[in-house]
């Protein structure tokens, strides 16, 4: 904290559980830098139902604020059951590779569609996916970026409402 020269994390996550260390343990520390005020929220990643609930049962004080998991078009397995845990529990979904390495969707199909539906806002169809991603409750998409045109389009992403029948034809 003093090398950052701030006072606390807003959100710190576990990122990966170590197996050498109970993770009860590890909760309790993070549960006592909630306490002592150097972190204001804690969250995990690349964990899965049997594991989140794992770490809500061992965790005292405090709950979950986010869950970092990857989620895009191309990988949408936590639609089943995280996300929805996810929107029941307040809890946010940190989405990383949004765009999959900009391989947005599985099939010619799909990109056919969405290809369509960024043509119909004028927007690029990775613009459409991250608007479509951002609009499923409760997600929040991080993707890396080491482009400024391409992380203006990120920016951009949100600007924008689609219709909601655009909405149910990426989902479906």
């Amino acid at each position: 904290l003093s090398r950052m020269k701030i006072d606390y994390i807003d959100l710190y996550q576990l990122h990966w559980p170590n197996p050498e260390i109970p993770i009860q343990d590890t909760l309790s520390a993070l549960e006592y830098l909630v306490d002592v005020g150097k972190i204001k929220h804690i969250g995990i990643g690349n964990m899965f139902i049997r594991d989140i609930n794992e770490v809500e049962k061992n965790l005292n004080k405090y709950t979950l604020s986010s869950i970092q998991l990857e989620y895009n078009l191309f990988d949408r397995m936590i639609e089943d059951d995280i996300l929805p845990y996810c929107e029941l529990n307040d809890i946010f979904l940190i989405a990383y590779s949004p765009l999959d390495r900009g391989r947005l969707v599985n099939t010619q199909k799909q990109l056919n569609i969405i290809t369509d539906i960024a043509d119909k806002y004028s927007k690029k169809p990775s613009q459409v996916v991250m608007n479509w991603l951002v609009n499923q409750k409760p997600v929040i998409v991080i993707p890396k970026s080491t482009n400024m045109n391409h992380l203006k389009d990120n920016v951009d992403s949100v600007n924008f409402k689609m219709e909601d029948e655009d909405y149910e034809k990426i989902k479906n």
